[in-house]
């Protein structure tokens, strides 16, 4: 069957299927970011946990009986401290990208409305 639409209401028909179709892959883009941001948030919530699982094994191990820790409990502090500044700076650079993925979404939906 033939198409009987004018070709200037299939233009502005593709225009607006056009413009769904980026509002529905910004808003599949900003849901990634959100998880993406759980996802290492969860990786370094895991890395944290083990080091101050092995400081405390540390702690109550035979060693801190005898009144010596030893390099290995300030070592692991020092990493823990170091893995801590990364989580920080990894958390804000996550919530960077989702903010600039939500600006990007509030300007398909913008021509969304005027399309």
């Amino acid at each position: 069957m033939a198409n009987t639409k004018p070709a200037a209401n299939r233009n502005a028909s593709d225009r607006k299927e056009d413009a769904r179709v980026g509002y529905q892959v910004a808003v599949s883009l900003w849901t990634y970011e959100g998880e993406q941001n759980w996802a290492r948030f969860n990786v370094m919530l895991v890395a944290n946990s083990i080091i101050i699982a092995v400081l405390g094994l540390a702690a109550t191990s035979q060693l801190s009986n005898q009144g010596s820790l030893g390099p290995l409990s300030v070592v692991l502090s020092v990493v823990g401290l170091l893995l801590s500044a990364a989580w920080f700076l990894i958390t804000v650079r996550g919530f960077d990208y989702q903010k600039y993925s939500v600006h990007h979404e509030n300007k398909a939906t913008a021509r969304a409305r005027l399309i």
